[in-house]
Parts: C-alpha cells; structure tokens; sequence
C-alpha cells in the first residue's frame, strides 16, 4: 500500500492513520483479505492430498505451493520468486515425487509426464 505521495505504508499504525481507522481494523481487512485471496489458490492442483505435517515445509512442496499461488496471481516474494526458477529448471528433466513415509524425492522423467508432480 502506498500514500498520496507514493511511499509505501510499511506499518498497521501508518495503514490505519493513512486510511483514518484503528490499526484493529486494519489487521482485521488484511486477514480477511489474505483468506480471501488464499481460498483462490487452487492447491490441490499442484500438490499431493493429505501431506503428513512432518514433510509439508519440505523445499518441494513449497515450491509447489508456491506454482499454485504464480497460477493464483498472487504476489511472490523476489527471493522465492528465484527459488522457483531454480525448481522449474530442475523439473525439466526431473520430476517430483511423495511418498508420505520417506517425503518429497525427485525422480527421473518418464516419456510423456507433463506434471509438476508425479501422479503414482
């Protein structure tokens, strides 16, 4: 967010004297925004059902959290923005794969996979 003058608001006290609310309001429009635009990524696209909590801030499945926020238009840091360049040049020729008891892998692929993922 940016005022009049194009500097960005970095803070909920200047978003809420900026906008002439409470900074409560603020975090509240923010929150509710953010489950908004997240209920709009379709992540189930992209990433495997039912991820065991041990595996599921694995690189893979970040990044491939991160495909369906790009296809969702979400904003993507520049940092992951770099990481994500990096995974779709390795899945040129690799492919990841879930195993739910060993994790995310990366396997040779197959003639004819077109996927982010390895549908097994």
């Amino acid at each position: 967010m940016y005022d009049d003058n194009g500097k960005q608001i970095r803070t909920y006290a200047e978003a809420a004297e900026y906008l002439g609310v409470s900074k409560n309001t603020v975090a509240s429009r923010l929150r509710r925004a953010n489950i908004a635009a997240l209920s709009a990524v379709p992540y189930d696209d992209y990433t495997p059902a039912n991820v065991d909590p041990e595996h599921f801030h694995d690189r893979e499945n970040v990044m491939l959290r991160t495909l369906a926020e790009e296809e969702a238009g979400m904003h993507i840091s520049e940092k992951r923005m770099r990481e994500l360049e990096r995974f779709k040049a390795k899945s040129e020729k690799l492919i990841v794969v879930y195993d739910p008891e060993y994790g995310f892998y990366w396997r040779k692929r197959e003639k004819g996979e077109e996927y982010w993922l390895a549908q097994e």
